[in-house]
């Protein structure tokens, strides 16, 4: 086997299955929230219930303290009493909007607002894109690190995705043309526990709120897109599909990350 076959063979084997999972949510049969018995747009309340829910004990017992006696009620509450409050990152707007959503920024916000009161680790959000001076491996073991930290503090993280677009015919001597289309927000509640030496990518299985499904995907170093962010291969979710205009290719931007790092 030459060196570059067994390199092809170490970075697309063992990653890409499930059984390389082996870092999970502590609760394993939460029911997810579905964020479409709110509102298409509140993806953002609903994985901050679905990541409260998957978690700890200690998380857990946030969410159950809501009121409400649904997970449809506890929704809407997260959205009356913290959502429709101004944001303290977007000048003369609430920090949801029945059509807008909401930024990663004001949903940090309400998860320490839940949280509060409590001995629980404060919550922190981290931009994953990559920085001066970063590699793109470095940028998957950085991205890995924050994943498995608040996992391992008993707290899944919320990820938000975008999906960027730009034409078909793009060629690398012209200007950037990534445009964002769309953004949504899931919960990662399986990873590998390490990351494979030399490894481009690693599994993930994770909660999307549109429609409440758990879903497997992977998390992608693509040197070729041009953009500095790790990619995210997610083809069972919807994140932007719809607003891809013909003609144009489009991807998975794994663009941030929110949790107990």
């Amino acid at each position: 086997m030459t060196r570059l076959a067994a390199t092809l063979v170490l970075l697309c084997a063992p990653e890409a299955h499930s059984s390389g999972l082996d870092l999970a949510a502590p609760r394993k049969d939460a029911t997810p929230v579905d964020q479409l018995a709110i509102s298409g747009n509140a993806c953002g309340p609903a994985a901050l219930l679905n990541a409260l829910s998957f978690g700890a004990p200690r998380w857990r017992t946030v969410a159950e303290g809501l009121p409400g006696d649904t997970t449809r009620a506890r929704m809407s509450y997260v959205i009356r009493a913290h959502g429709l409050q101004p944001s303290g990152h977007v000048g003369d707007r609430l920090r949801w909007h029945r059509r807008q959503g909401i930024n990663l920024l004001d949903l940090c916000d309400i998860g320490n607002e839940l949280c509060a009161g409590r001995i629980l680790p404060k919550l922190t959000h981290e931009v994953l894109l990559r920085n001066e001076g970063e590699s793109g491996r470095d940028l998957l073991e950085r991205t890995h690190s924050r994943l498995r930290k608040s996992l391992k503090k008993g707290l899944p993280p919320v990820v938000s995705l975008r999906r960027l677009a730009r034409p078909s015919d793009w060629s690398r001597d012209k200007p950037p043309a990534w445009r964002i289309v769309g953004g949504h927000f899931v919960v990662l509640i399986g990873m590998p526990a390490k990351l494979r030496k030399h490894a481009a990518s690693f599994p993930i299985r994770y909660v999307d709120p549109w429609g409440g499904r758990v879903l497997e995907g992977a998390v992608r170093l693509d040197p070729h897109s041009g953009f500095p962010s790790l990619t995210a291969h997610v083809p069972s979710s919807r994140v932007g599909t719809a607003k891809v205009a013909e003609g144009e290719t489009s991807l998975v931007s794994l663009s941030a990350a929110l949790g107990a790092f």
